[in-house]
Formats: C-alpha cells, sequence, structure tokens
C-alpha cells in the first residue's frame, strides 16, 4: 500500500467524514420518521417508531466506522484504521446528540 505523507490530516479526515457520514444519515432516518408520522398520530404506533430510530441509529454507526475504516486505507496498520473507525463513532454519537434537539 502507498504510503501517504500527510498522516494526520489523512486521520483528521477520515474522521470527519465517518461522523459526518453517520450524522447525516441518522438525521436523514429521523427526518423521514417525522415526515412520516402526523402529529395526530403522535401516540399510535409506538413499536414502528422505535424500529425505525433503531434502525437508523445502528445503520448511522456502522456507516460512520465503515467510512472511517475505508478513508485511512492509505494507513498500513490496521490497528491505526480501526482506532480512526472507533473514533468515527464516537465523533457520529457527539453530533447526533448536538443534533437531536433541532
Amino acid at each position: 500500500m502507498p504510503q501517504t505523507n500527510d498522516p494526520i490530516g489523512l486521520t483528521l479526515a477520515s474522521l470527519g467524514a465517518g461522523s459526518t457520514t453517520g450524522a447525516a444519515l441518522l438525521t436523514a432516518g429521523m427526518v423521514v420518521l417525522k415526515s412520516l408520522v402526523a402529529p395526530s398520530e403522535a401516540d399510535e404506533f409506538p413499536a414502528q417508531r422505535f424500529y425505525v430510530i433503531s434502525i437508523t441509529l445502528l445503520l448511522g454507526i456502522a456507516t460512520a466506522a465503515a467510512t472511517g475504516w475505508s478513508l485511512s486505507k492509505a494507513l498500513d496498520d490496521p490497528w491505526r484504521r480501526g482506532v480512526i473507525a472507533a473514533l468515527s463513532v464516537f465523533g457520529f454519537a457527539l453530533l447526533a446528540t448536538l443534533a437531536m434537539p433541532i
């Protein structure tokens, strides 16, 4: 594999991209859920809303980790790539928590 000239820049870019793609996926899922549920139906079908939220949360976590892992492929060490993927998930959680009130 080719060695990158700027491993710190690559790491930060991979972390940022992984975090934002996961958070964007979760936000899109919440927008879809909010648009499908009318205010008059807010108390009906709580299980279906729970499933939609759970699926978008798990997909957001998987997307954040996969994006962080795949964008850092120029690094030769798989341990570092795994750390980048894990930190992308934590960044995703931070961004999702910040976007929750909106």
